[in-house]
Formats: C-alpha cells, structure tokens, sequence
C-alpha cells in the first residue's frame, strides 16, 4: 500500500490502480491549511472525488465480477475448470 507523498490527482491515482495496487494512502487529502481554514466541504469533495475515480478504474479493468470470480474458483476446487 503505497502511502508517503501520493498525490491524489487523477493521474496520479489512475497510473497507482492501473499497476494493481489494492489500497491507497491519501495524505495529501487533508492538507495542513482545510484543517487550518476549516475547509470541510473541501476535503469532502476532494475525497468523493478521488473515491469516485478509484470505483470508475476498478470497474473499467475487472475482468470478472465478485460472483463470476467466486463461480471459477469453485468450479476449480471441484476439478472442472
């Protein structure tokens, strides 16, 4: 789980879950100066963004829904792949 320094534009995040990581730090989402500021709305907003992206990735790649993938591995424990 990549954590230090990540930043969390688009980018960034989408070459991270393109290389399969399975979780992501998120640091630089709350930042010194929302906490400073009070910004709330922001960190909100950024974080359903950078969530959204992350939903939108994972979807575009998987190549088996949970169900398909849990059908494979028991045809396969069974013997008949």
């Amino acid at each position: 789980m990549p954590t230090g320094g990540i930043e969390v534009d688009d980018e960034t995040v989408t070459g991270w879950i393109n290389a399969g990581i399975g979780s992501l730090g998120g640091s630089k989402l709350l930042t010194p100066e929302i906490l400073q500021e009070e910004q709330y709305d922001l960190l909100i907003k950024n974080t359903s963004h950078v969530l959204k992206l992350i939903r939108r990735l994972r979807a575009s790649t998987a190549r088996f829904t949970t169900k398909e993938l849990i059908d494979r591995l028991d045809r396969l424990s069974e013997g008949v792949a």
